[in-house]
């Protein structure tokens, strides 16, 4: 906490006084995340004690009436800038939060994303089968239409009509399976869009 840890400095510098309490107009309750692979508690001690040191201005307002004159300030941006030419990463409470709540929309999103990409899978599935089942259709109609031109007279027209009747009954299932399946593509064509849209949202 930038505030916090100006006041603490205080202490350590007598000529800092209290009138440390800062004029960081910037800072108010701000809070500041400090981040660098592979740094230590002592060296981050040492890297605040000495950007807090560097960031020390004279004070130069007028102080109010009953205040002791002079005294020194801590610039807010030189501390921040001091941190980061040493290599931190320093981010604000705010931006901290923003970037927790975008992870958490990215991680939602990817969840969402493994969910279309299993449907796909088993749309990709149901689509092959519909396919192959098209082919041996096909291939049935073609022997129902040969066994029709062999017909002579009445012989082996009961047995036709009953292949014909096994084979409208199954292709009639074929059709329920394929309009089931197109209202399921349609369904996952829209979820698809709207993910779409929610990722280019999130990408802006």
């Amino acid at each position: 906490v930038v505030c916090d840890e100006a006041r603490g400095m205080s202490n350590r510098f007598g000529s800092l006084l209290v009138v440390l309490l800062l004029i960081l107009s910037s800072c108010g309750d701000s809070r500041y995340y400090f981040s660098k692979p592979g740094f230590s508690q002592q060296q981050y001690d040492q890297d605040r004690y000495e950007c807090l040191r560097a960031a020390q201005q004279p004070m130069l307002l007028t102080p109010t009436p009953g205040m002791p004159a002079g005294g020194m300030v801590t610039n807010n941006e030189m501390y921040i800038a001091c941190f980061r030419a040493k290599g931190y990463t320093v981010t604000s409470e705010d931006q901290q939060q923003r970037q927790q709540q975008r992870q958490a929309e990215y991680q939602q999103l990817m969840a969402e994303k493994r969910v279309l990409d299993e449907q796909k899978r088993v749309l990709d599935q149901q689509s092959s089968s519909l396919i192959g089942q098209k082919r041996v259709f096909d291939e049935q109609k073609r022997v129902l239409d040969e066994q029709r031109a062999a017909l002579s007279g009445g012989g082996g027209l009961q047995q036709y009509e009953q292949a014909v009747g096994a084979y409208n009954r199954e292709v009639a299932d074929y059709t329920k399976q394929g309009a089931d399946f197109n209202r399921r593509l349609a369904d996952y064509s829209k979820q698809v869009a709207d993910f779409n849209k929610r990722l280019a949202d999130y990408a802006r």
